[in-house]
């Protein structure tokens, strides 16, 4: 019984048979063009449940010569490939799942060696009397190359998996990867191997001077490179997923989109996608698959040290991030740069690649970092957050005390994180008070309407709620911050909208810390 060669394409068919299936398999057509070229060392690592292993099933049940999948392809884009013919279940196929080894061994550690073992085990039974007991690996694939040319692809599900569960534990990380280097950069054995497809969360680490993996092609949350498209569901795909089921776009837009890249543009979760459309309800279904403390322990690096930059993305900023400063190393997250790089790996931040910043992608992810906030007890941040429910529906009750004393109090505990009050900080204590309106409203920080930028426009998702308007003033009046919405027509941000607007101005006294808040309410 083979352990992991030619293992067939079982798996394949179970993903196809799902209710919801959205075609990716021209990534074969991608892995088929790098098969036997210096490019065939392939690193793909996206945040857990966003399709991974679902891609290595589909390559298994490609290449594999354990099975016959020509009829499983044949109403897929990649059937109709150039290359399709060329390597259908014409390769050996090494499929292992680190993961999933590991798991099933009462003694973890010794997962190495079981796969070593399993390795050679189906290595012996494909190719009998050409192996001896004391082959390793390595030496075994160059004895069967040598005797009958047969070359192997390698595809590895969760391939990080040993350095995240034992990170502390220096001997097997070593080991591990020096397991690696002695398959995969070993000139001795290049030509017996034709694509390595490794999958996970990590892109590759140089853990020491003599370890480093760089004969890889890294495609990862910081740049997919040439595979942007499989990291989730693109704009075409989700809009048609919606078409069919009679779901709305613009909530699911809202719910699961803002992983964006150039080469495609918008990405959405693809686990959430699917759950959604399931269930018929929108809900937090990516990040409940995993316990806080995978957000915590990174947004609270240094005890706290984020927690101005993470206020600042709940308020809907990017912030600057210096990715190169992350080792690829959990053990060695030392500085908030690589904290927030982790978050990005982990698929709680995005990533803008031109303009090197970070951003909270949707609004199931906002509730989680939220979530974050709460489970800390980062009481600057909380108080506000808590209190934005209520916030919101006393601004639609235009009820201006109840919005002057909360912004008062919100105030009071913003200056123990920042030691400054200006336009910026301003900003960012607004759009935090009245959080929870995202749940219902499109936020437009500072767009471009009229003849100038409106300090924020709530624009609802249905005409039951008002339009919303701000203006902030500093040591002015909020008849002022109205006057301006008027006189530069803010109100162009609604050119398409039947219903009610409110317009609020708010004043801060900088010397008081006070505010005044004035509401007008008009009709289009």
């Amino acid at each position: 019984m083979a352990y992991f060669l030619n293992l067939g394409n079982e798996k394949f068919c179970k993903d196809l048979n799902a209710n919801i299936f959205v075609d990716k398999t021209m990534l074969i057509s991608q892995t088929n063009n790098l098969i036997n070229t210096n490019r065939c060392f392939m690193c793909v690592t996206r945040p857990r449940r966003f399709g991974k292993t679902m891609a290595l099933s589909m390559l298994e049940a490609y290449y594999s010569k354990g099975c016959d999948s020509k009829e499983l392809f044949k109403n897929l884009k990649i059937y109709n490939d150039p290359t399709f013919l060329e390597h259908l279940n014409k390769h050996n196929v090494f499929t292992i799942d680190m993961a999933g080894v590991g798991t099933s061994l009462q003694n973890r550690k010794e997962i190495l060696n079981e796969i070593t073992k399993s390795l050679i085990s189906d290595l012996n039974e494909a190719y009998p009397n050409i192996l001896t007991d004391e082959d390793t690996i390595s030496k075994a694939l160059s004895k069967i190359y040598s005797v009958t040319k047969e070359t192997f692809i390698f595809l590895i599900d969760e391939w990080d998996y040993i350095y995240r569960e034992f990170d502390n534990d220096i001997k097997l990380c070593n080991e591990y990867t020096d397991f690696l280097r002695s398959l995969f950069k070993n000139e001795l054995i290049a030509d017996c191997i034709d694509l390595v497809y490794m999958t996970g969360i990590l892109p590759i680490k140089r853990y020491n001077s003599q370890s480093s993996l760089n004969n890889f092609t890294e495609y990862n949350m910081l740049d997919p490179y040439t595979l942007a498209e499989f990291i989730g569901f693109t704009e075409e795909e989700v809009n048609s997923l919606c078409k069919q089921y009679n779901m709305d776009i613009n909530d699911m837009k809202h719910w699961y989109d803002g992983y964006h890249y150039s080469e495609v543009g918008d990405l959405y979760n693809p686990k959430s996608v699917v759950e959604a459309i399931s269930r018929r309800r929108y809900g937090d279904y990516w990040v409940s698959t995993s316990s806080i403390e995978a957000v915590t322990n990174y947004m609270n690096y240094d005890n706290g040290e984020l927690k101005d930059i993470i206020t600042s993305l709940i308020a809907g900023n990017k912030v600057d991030v210096n990715v190169s400063r992350f080792r690829n190393d959990l053990t060695a997250v030392d500085n908030k740069d690589a904290a927030l790089t982790v978050l990005i790996h982990l698929g709680y931040l995005a990533y803008d690649r031109e303009n090197e910043q970070c951003y909270i992608p949707n609004y199931e992810i906002r509730q989680e970092l939220n979530n974050g906030v709460l489970d800390l007890k980062w009481e600057e941040i909380e108080y506000p957050l808590i209190n934005s429910k209520e916030l919101i529906k006393q601004t639609v009750l235009l009820n201006t005390k109840y919005i002057e004393e909360r912004l008062n109090e919100n105030l009071q505990r913003f200056t123990t994180i920042y030691n400054r009050l200006d336009e910026n900080v301003l900003s960012v204590l607004l759009n935090v008070s009245y959080d929870y309106a995202r749940k219902e409203y499109n936020f437009f920080k500072e767009p471009n309407v009229g003849i100038g930028r409106a300090d924020l426009i709530l624009v609802p998702y249905r005409t039951t709620k008002p339009g919303i308007i701000f203006e902030l003033k500093v040591d002015s009046s909020p008849i002022d911050a109205i006057k301006q919405i008027k006189q530069r027509n803010y109100l162009e941000a609604f050119n398409t909208y039947k219903g009610k607007i409110l317009l609020i101005g708010i004043n801060l006294d900088s010397k008081t810390k006070k505010h005044s808040v004035l509401i007008e309410e008009v009709n289009k």
